[in-house]
């Protein structure tokens, strides 16, 4: 799949996209995560958790700190001890990750992909008039040089309560 996605991006099966763009499920958290590459296209996850299962606040935080690169040489480590090639690229978490049962939207416009992820609130204990809340928005630029832009985030963040 890597190499598939590679090959796409870089438009050697056809024109060139300005973004691949893999959309995904997680049963804990939502987050946006970008392949470090030098040249060619960018290659980009979108994962929403729309009804997940809790995890604690330790694991929580464990989740934080691992989608942060510390989990690269730990996983590395375990790949090579069982002898599993070494992947092509390398995945950094650009925004996220976010523990709320959230609900994502793609929007394709003139300036990019709008990514915007919702959770609902219940206010005063009104279960029948939910609202939703943005968790977090990002821009994903359609010139592939220019870094996906956050254009705001919700109250919601990382430490959120589960």
């Amino acid at each position: 799949m890597a190499r598939i996605a590679t090959e796409v991006a870089d438009g050697e099966r056809g024109p060139s996209p300005r973004t691949v763009l893999f959309l995904s499920g997680d049963v804990h958290y939502s987050y946006l995560a970008e392949v470090e590459r030098r040249g060619g296209g960018r290659i980009l996850q979108a994962v929403c958790s729309p009804v997940r299962n809790p995890l604690p606040r330790v694991l929580r935080w464990f989740a934080v700190v691992m989608s942060y690169g510390v989990a690269t040489p730990i996983g590395a480590a375990a790949a090579r001890s069982v002898k599993v090639p070494d992947p092509p690229f390398r995945w950094h978490t650009v925004q996220g990750p976010w523990f709320d049962n959230n609900l994502a939207l793609l929007e394709d416009g003139a300036d990019g992909v709008k990514l915007t992820w919702r959770s609902g609130v219940v206010e005063r204990g009104d279960d029948l008039h939910p609202r939703l809340e943005d968790v977090a928005s990002v821009v994903v630029p359609s010139t592939s040089e220019a870094a996906p832009r956050v254009s705001g985030t919700g109250r919601r963040h990382a430490g959120s309560r589960g």
